[in-house]
């Protein structure tokens, strides 16, 4: 078995197609790459079927247990309110522009808590869908409760909301 040598010379075309090629590729990663990213950004992969809100000393557990079984059996992408404690001023954004339905697991405390209430106002600005679940716990606020909201949130709820534009009337 023998091998054909010589020498060979690429012509200036071939060189000049081969530059065209590579450059091509690259530039089509490129494109490829921002393309993917900026899907993965706008996809609606942040987005979450059910948004869990209780009070977290009366419901932690039940609420846990709810999104596993929602998670496992229902395939639904759920958010428990307190799964990311590290970024509170973003649970309002999340609950308005990031979730399908609002669940609110109502315990005697759940709508003391400033949080649980902006939460729920937030989703009924923007019409969300809302489902409370009533535990034998919870209590509906009377008249004279809902008169005086401020002294009904826990301390400094009601300053707090007026900071994410919620207005106590």
């Amino acid at each position: 078995c023998g091998a054909v040598a010589g020498s060979y010379t690429a012509k200036e075309g071939t060189t000049q197609a081969m530059a065209v090629i590579v450059v091509s590729a690259f530039l089509g990663m490129f494109v490829g790459l921002v393309g993917w990213n900026l899907y993965k950004q706008f996809n609606s992969s942040d987005v979450y079927d059910i948004f869990i809100c209780h009070h977290k000393v009366g419901a932690a557990a039940q609420a846990r247990l709810i999104k596993i079984m929602l998670a496992e059996q229902a395939s639904q992408r759920v958010f428990v309110d307190s799964d990311n404690l590290q970024q509170l001023d973003s649970l309002f954004d999340t609950v308005g522009a990031k979730v399908r339905h609002l669940v609110v697991y109502l315990t005697r405390e759940t709508l003391t808590r400033p949080w649980c209430v902006g939460e729920i106002v937030t989703a009924l600005k923007v019409r969300k869908r809302i489902t409370a679940v009533w535990t034998p716990t919870f209590t509906a606020p009377t008249e004279h409760q809902l008169a005086a909201v401020e002294s009904y949130l826990d301390v400094g709820g009601a300053d707090l909301l007026v900071q994410y534009g919620i207005a106590m009337a």
